[in-house]
């Protein structure tokens, strides 16, 4: 998968992530699901309900906030689910999702 890009202190894109596993997508029917973010020494930055969009075919979506991406740089990204009867489960089963935040020029100042 392709790393979800923005730039820094932008919000308006939601993260949007299809949970499957060797069986196809996982039925999030009841389940609560949390978005986790860190560093790449694994300083967690981001843990936080991430939305169900559609249950059945297991689509979430994490919105962002402006200060959760004000920090340019590279993080890992997962989705926890919490199904029903309390068991947790990580997602993608295989490595992590990827977010790259690129600098602003929103903040830039001149330079001589």
């Amino acid at each position: 998968m392709e790393p979800y890009i923005i730039k820094a202190g932008d919000n308006r894109k939601p993260f949007t992530y299809q949970l499957t596993d060797f069986n196809g997508a996982i039925d999030l029917t009841n389940c609560k699901v949390d978005f986790k973010m860190s560093t790449s020494y694994f300083k967690s930055v981001i843990n936080q309900s991430a939305e169900i969009v559609n249950p059945v075919d297991g689509l979430v979506k994490y919105q962002f906030n402006s200060t959760e991406t004000s920090q340019a740089g590279y993080f890992y990204a997962a989705f926890e689910v919490t199904f029903p009867d309390f068991r947790k489960e990580s997602f993608p089963k295989s490595g992590y999702l990827h977010v790259q935040i690129n600098r602003s020029l929103r903040n830039a100042k001149e330079q001589d």
